[in-house]
């Protein structure tokens, strides 16, 4: 049983719309069980962390950590349906600076309602107590003397008709996220979020699908107040492909027209390109190569300013030297203008994973946070480095 709610939050945590609605129901059965149709599944993990710039400021304050991960899902079938529910902890405790001590906690079902061959209906629901790590928005880091935390809650349904195997397969879903943040001074940023998504799909090819899809989402900013409110209606006018080529190559990708109307008149209209890459190489079977990339609308964490276009990339390198002994390395980049400031953020994680048996693994990884900017106050670097002890029970 692998993290399926919530992966560890990295430096390219990304606040788009297309981040925010996926991350509104984050629960799959298949992430949680894989093929076996077993009734129960539970992992933990222990890690021991060193960072030393916590906060990711100019001025780097470091420390020890020591965090506890558990999970546990379940599984019940109906027939063709199914239902999965779940939990996942996390437990981190510091040595020097206990006031910065969290439990975070994630809670979340899906029902797969399987009405026949060609019409399936998905329902989600989670809950999610959160921590925002330091750096992944555009606001300043200096300030901080404390984690911000935030409770994010969210319904989703799915409605398919014809399969992935279809010649021709229609998906309407609809998504539900509300957004509270737990500090006072954060609560111009607390939001709702419906969204409603549209795709028809066409196979051109046995592996190989094109696509149309278009998505309104209207953002709800509680904080109407002053030049805070971010409320606005977005639109995504998207086609692509998808294709699974030999198993050896599978992706999608996405390119289309992204338009973002503010509800407040002192916020100018955000016209521009849309595209997304998710791709997967497998040269062997003991190599993958995933190469991510996009350009999104961003939310705003700064009090009085808008949203902003970010471009990211990444490339992940993972390779098996042996059943028991995995590597991987992970480059990401990110870059944003918003008015006369330019910020560039660099990513670079090693990992390196040992199997001490079939359900135990060890792994050293280490990682370094670079954010460059005409702006001093919002530049930084970091590194940390960890070890954990993962449990793997299927």
């Amino acid at each position: 049983m692998t993290s399926c709610f919530r992966k560890k939050q990295g430096h390219f945590k990304k606040h788009s719309l297309v981040a925010f609605i996926s991350s509104s129901i984050m629960f799959s059965s298949s992430c949680l069980f894989g093929q076996d149709q077993q009734n129960i599944g539970y992992n933990i993990g222990l890690t021991a962390l060193h960072e030393d710039n916590i906060f990711n400021q100019s001025s780097a304050v470091g420390d020890n950590s020591l965090s506890l991960t558990p999970e546990v899902a379940a599984l019940k079938y109906f027939g063709k349906h199914q239902l999965t529910a779940g939990y996942e902890g996390e437990y981190t405790a510091y040595a020097d600076y206990d006031e910065l001590n969290y439990i975070l906690h994630t809670i979340g079902s899906e029902f797969i309602y399987d009405h026949s061959q060609r019409i399936n209906l998905e329902l989600g629901l989670t809950h999610q107590q959160n921590k925002e790590s330091p750096g992944t928005t555009n606001a300043s880091t200096n300030t901080l003397d404390d984690f911000v935390f935030y409770d994010q809650s969210g319904a989703s349904a799915t409605l398919k008709y014809g399969t992935s195997d279809s010649v021709g397969q229609i998906v309407g879903s609809y998504k539900y996220s509300q957004k509270r943040f737990d500090d006072s001074d954060q609560t111009y940023r607390d939001v709702n979020l419906n969204a409603f998504t549209a795709a028809f799909y066409y196979r051109v090819a046995p592996k190989t699908r094109t696509f149309l899809e278009v998505t309104l989402a209207d953002y709800n900013y509680i904080d109407t107040s002053g030049a805070s409110d971010q409320s606005s209606n977005n639109y995504l006018y998207l086609g692509g492909i998808e294709w699974d080529l030999a198993n050896k190559t599978t992706g999608v990708f996405k390119l289309g027209y992204q338009d973002k109307n503010y509800d407040a008149d002192y916020f100018s209209e955000i016209t521009n390109l849309y595209y997304s890459l998710d791709m997967i190489w497998r040269p062997n079977t003991y190599s993958t190569v995933t190469l991510t990339a996009g350009r999104e609308n961003q939310e705003s964490a700064l009090e009085g300013y808008s949203g902003y276009v970010s471009n990211f990339y990444s490339l992940e390198l993972s390779h098996e030297f042996t059943h028991r002994l995995n590597v991987g390395i992970e480059y990401q980049y990110d870059t944003y203008e918003i008015s006369d400031r330019t910020d560039n953020s660099h990513d670079l994680a090693i990992n390196l994973t040992h199997s001490l048996s079939t359900w135990l693994e060890v792994s050293l990884a280490y990682d370094y946070q670079q954010r460059d900017s005409n702006y001093d106050e919002y530049a930084y670097t970091s590194n940390s480095v960890a070890l954990s002890l993962q449990t793997k029970f299927e």
